[in-house]
């Protein structure tokens, strides 16, 4: 029997359905969750559903069960999958419908596991276990059962995950797993793994079988597009499919052309093509494993910057860094031997503080770590062709803080496995870690942008475009760059420059020239701005290609302050973003678009807007703000600013920067011109164990202004924003460490009536999220 793994990546659609049977059967499929705390998914059973947190796939394990609907659809519960101990009961009544989808959340951060109804993680929660003993583990992969009798639909929306895997058995059926597609989307990408016969139908019914694409038929040697029994485009390729590994490869359907071809970039070795004006898929499903990445902009953006070579011997340039407050970073790598990782704690410093990670080296044979101050390696194992010159390898990095000391984590990942490979002990005082760099002799990196806030990368002056930022689903793009003059970006459906259609972007042409170009050079769009680009600090800009307008603005949300825009007769796919030096060597920053954001706009000093920390012991947060006196509160107690300690930016006409506890002043530090009227500026503060600290940048402990040591170990579960005075407007862009827009304080009056129309158009612009929306309107 021929049997078959299906990886749907992160859902490019609306959702996926999967289909459970009435057998009981965590292993045939599993949702890549990891670094993630939450899901949402709704099921349509009549009893039993099963899902399984699990901490590796295929183990037995390290599993949490969590149960709704069981006996007879009356009770549901969290137990251990080892050991079957229960941690948690409820009695759940016909909480599943036999015809009728429910709607259930997950969430499993904070030391707990919580259970809950509806599409809102944190709302109509059902049941709750503290994650101690067989519960207490790291979870990366989910997955979904029915059993005893019941079979289940199960409906997985987009972003719910990194990659969805689906095991199909071979009875060449369509049934295991529909893919429901965007009308706005036009293809998709996979990876599968099997010896031969890899079969995706694509239709505009769900459950009908319209266009069957066979990758591999005949012994792995033919592939084809099949419509109505007959066999529309073929060719004959041998060995595109392997038994062990994954192999990528695209379907497209637009311009009235479905076309198929091997690898993840569009159009990029296309294989075939056949041509039908009136089809418009609906629906997708296979009968092999397929691994399509759902939502590529959201949660699977890569960034990949082919490295030169190094000139000194020995030494390496680290000119792209991951700044993270996260505790891990997922990469890949493809080069022949000789990748390099560098752990910091400050991101683009390579000093004594900083162990660095050799991955293939002495012919790519050997993998381990070593400080700049020894000349021995402080771990080494044998690694026999780790690389690859040809094709991207991913590993995993996981560093956690214990008993003052930083322990780190390093292993090879396969989407599907993840392989240990050593763990060590830094060496150095590096208290934590703040940033992560890429290097290595012709090494290229893939990394996925929501890992950690931002990533930061230099081109050289005349770079012919080597930074590629993978960007499909999206409409819009938020960078900072920092140069003297001249940087590019191109927009293109494919990641080689000159191949299809694409748009040119250049930013400070000539010193003032802001233009948008077409692919023959001529300029579409063009405007005169003085001062575009600085070479000392970073200027913020945003693109958008929505509906086939070409947009640029100045500033850090998409929308505002626009510059240029054209209006294309026939829009082009864009799904890809490269960058340029043209004259001048560029630093470039780019947030992690999927962070969850919120954008605060205060003009009455009266006026708080109060958040709630999201997580339980986290000590430190960071924010930006831009104004000229910007105050954040801290307490325990909510919308509470009598006895509150209080971090005034810019006081005195922005010229310092001040700590209180309560009324009283403690520290006071000049810090001229520390806030900027036109551009946001990043700061961070921590509160660990009664010490209050704030700084510069975004990692904690870099760039640090002021220290407290307060007596006491106060609770900070709270944070105030207020403006300091009402002349001088101050605007704040908090990040996922807070849950929404909790309330407004205007004064002593506070009811609905003081929230004012300004108020809540603000409040609608200023959540990127519909669950952020919704919790921010029932306060």
């Amino acid at each position: 029997m021929h049997l078959l793994w299906l990886c749907l990546g992160s859902v490019l659609g609306d959702f996926t359905n999967i289909y459970t049977d009435n057998v009981h059967n965590y292993t045939k499929q599993g949702l890549s969750v990891f670094g993630k705390q939450s899901m949402v998914f709704r099921l349509k059973a009549c009893s039993d559903g099963h899902i399984a947190l699990i901490a590796a796939w295929g183990q037995h394990f390290n599993v949490t069960d969590i149960v709704i609907g069981c006996c007879s659809n009356t009770a549901s519960m969290i137990r251990s999958g080892e050991t079957q101990i229960h941690y948690a009961d409820a009695l759940t009544p016909e909480i599943l419908h036999c015809g009728e989808f429910r709607t259930f959340w997950i969430h499993w951060g904070g030391g707990f596991i919580l259970v809950g109804q509806g599409p809102v993680v944190g709302e109509q929660e059902l049941m709750r276990a503290r994650r101690v003993g067989t519960l207490d583990f790291p979870v990366v992969f989910a997955s979904f059962s029915t059993g005893w009798g019941h079979t289940g639909v199960w409906q997985i929306p987009q972003n719910q995950g990194y990659f969805l895997y689906l095991y199909t058995p071979d009875d060449f059926k369509y049934n295991y797993a529909w893919r429901a597609i965007q009308e706005s989307l036009s293809y998709f990408v996979f990876h599968v793994r099997a010896c031969h016969d890899v079969h995706v139908n694509l239709s505009p019914t769900e459950g009908v079988v319209k266009y069957e694409i066979f990758i591999g038929g005949m012994e792995n040697t033919k592939s084809v597009i099949r419509s109505g029994g007959e066999d529309r485009a073929e060719h004959h390729e041998e060995g595109l499919l392997h038994c062990d590994e994954y192999r990528h490869f695209w379907v497209a359907w637009f311009g009235g052309h479905i076309r198929v071809g091997s690898g993840s970039t569009l159009f990029r070795h296309q294989m075939l093509e056949w041509r039908d004006e009136a089809f418009v898929p609906r629906t997708s499903t296979t009968t092999t494993p397929l691994e399509m990445r759902p939502d590529l902009i959201q949660t699977a953006n890569e960034i990949s910057v082919p490295k030169k070579p190094r000139d000194i011997p020995g030494h390496v340039d680290f000119n792209m860094w991951a700044v993270t407050s996260d505790h891990y970073v997922y990469l890949r790598v493809r080069s022949c031997g000789d990748a390099r990782i560098i752990i910091s704690q400050t991101p683009g410093v390579d000093d004594d503080l900083s162990d660095q990670i050799y991955i293939g080296a002495d012919g790519n044979t050997k993998t381990g770590v070593f400080t700049p101050y020894s000349p021995q390696p402080i771990i080494e194992v044998s690694t026999p062709n780790i690389l690859h010159c040809n094709r991207f390898v991913g590993f995993y990095l996981f560093w956690e803080h214990r008993d003052g000391k930083t322990n780190i984590h390093f292993g090879q990942a396969d989407d599907v496995h993840y392989t240990h490979i050593f763990n060590w002990t830094v060496s150095s005082d590096l208290s934590f870690v703040n940033g992560v760099g890429f290097g290595g002799e012709h090494a290229e990196f893939g990394i996925w942008r929501n890992t950690g806030t931002e990533m930061t990368i230099g081109t050289p002056i005349a770079q012919r475009f080597p930074v590629l930022i993978r960007s499909s689903q999206a409409f819009s793009f938020f960078f900072r760059v920092r140069s003297c003059r001249h940087v590019i970006i191109l927009l293109t459906a494919v990641e080689l420059h000159g191949i299809g259609d694409f748009y040119r972007v250049e930013i400070a042409r000539h010193g003032n020239q802001l233009v948008i170009r077409d692919l023959l050079g001529s300029d579409l769009a063009a405007t005169i701005i003085d001062e575009l680009l600085s070479c000392e600090t970073y200027r913020s800009f945003w693109i958008g290609w929505l509906d086939g307008v070409i947009r640029i603005g100045r500033g850090h949300k998409y929308g505002w302050g626009e510059l240029l825009r054209y209006d294309t007769p026939i829009p082009h796919v864009i799904d890809t973003l490269s960058i340029h030096s043209a004259e001048t060597a560029a630093t470039w920053q780019f947030e992690n678009d999927a962070v969850d954001t919120l954008h605060l706009h205060i003009i009455d000093p009266s006026d708080y807007k109060w958040l709630h920390l999201r997580y339980e012991h986290e000590y430190w947060f960071y924010f930006e703000v831009l104004g000229s006196e910007a105050k954040l509160i801290l307490n325990k107690k909510y919308r509470d600013t009598s006895s509150a300690y209080s971090f005034i930016i810019g006081a005195e006409l922005n010229t310092r920067c001040e700590f209180y506890k309560g009324t009283s002043l403690k520290q006071s530090i000049a810090t001229p011109n520390v806030l900027d009227q036109t551009e946001l500026s990043p700061f961070w503060v921590s509160f660990y164990k009664g010490n209050f600290a704030l700084g510069r940048g975004k990692h904690r402990g870099g760039g640090q202004i002021l220290e407290y040591q307060d007596a006491g170990d106060p609770e900070i579960s709270a944070v105030g924003l207020s403006a300091v005075q009402s002349a001088f407007r101050s605007e704040w862009k908090m990040y996922e460490q807070f849950c929404c827009i909790a309330s407004w304080q205007s004064g002593s009056i506070d009811t609905w009536a003081s929230i004012t129309a300004f108020n809540l158009m603000e409040l609608v612009a200023g959540c990127n999220y519909m669950a952020c929306l919704y919790n921010a309107l029932r306060s």
